[in-house]
């Protein structure tokens, strides 16, 4: 948005989606163009972008995290936050005992790589995205990811690094968590359900950004 003009982007939020600004409805909402935009994103799986999305042959930007960072930080979210639609099932339960939740289980299992190739498969993510420029990068490698948007979109860097504002928890939530009983236990089996996302997180160093052959004359 800084970058484009936020009249320019076209941002999904799936809470908040209108049938004027909802990306899935894109191709049956009168008036809504995506030529007018020169970007357009949101919670939203690859597998889910619509037809007159790809067809345009878009550069497909994503931003992962460490997957059991992630677990445990939204383990803490939802634990702490009464306006999270899991709230009142996991308040005031361990980790450990969150995860017999279906719902919460789910989110924490291989979710990044459902959301980047619609399936919990490291070895699916760049066959998936194989016609397309894309730029993955990494939250702990924030400052790289910019910098690699930079070049790739020739976009003038307007701040740097995070918003440390955004998607923060409380500094102490992880010595919280992990001295928890049973935290051994949650732990290992966050590694498991998170093992396939864990090889894709560890596969490339900082920024993983691929080129079509096709495109690179």
């Amino acid at each position: 948005m800084q970058g484009y003009g936020r009249k320019n982007v076209l941002w999904h939020n799936p809470s908040q989606a209108t049938p004027e600004r909802n990306i899935l409805d894109l191709a049956k909402t009168s008036g809504l163009h995506v030529e007018n935009y020169r970007a357009l994103g949101g919670h939203i799986g690859f597998s889910q972008i619509p037809p007159v999305i790809l067809d345009r042959v878009p550069v497909i930007i994503s931003m992962i995290r460490d997957p059991l960072t992630r677990a445990l930080s939204l383990y803490g979210h939802v634990t702490t936050r009464a306006d999270h639609p899991l709230y009142a099932k996991m308040a005031g339960l361990s980790l450990f005992e969150a995860l017999k939740i279906q719902r919460f289980r789910r989110l924490v299992d291989g979710q990044q790589l459902n959301y980047l190739c619609g399936k919990n498969d490291a070895s699916s993510v760049r066959p998936s995205l194989q016609n397309y420029t894309y730029i993955i990068g990494k939250q702990e490698k924030s400052e790289q990811f910019f910098e690699a948007l930079s070049q790739q979109l020739d976009l003038d860097r307007q701040v740097d690094g995070d918003d440390p504002r955004v998607n923060v928890s409380a500094v102490d939530y992880k010595a919280r968590i992990q001295n928890q009983e049973q935290f051994d236990a949650a732990f290992e089996l966050l590694k498991t359900l998170n093992e396939q996302e864990s090889v894709f997180y560890n596969s490339f160093d900082e920024v993983l950004v691929s080129i079509p052959k096709q495109q690179q004359a």
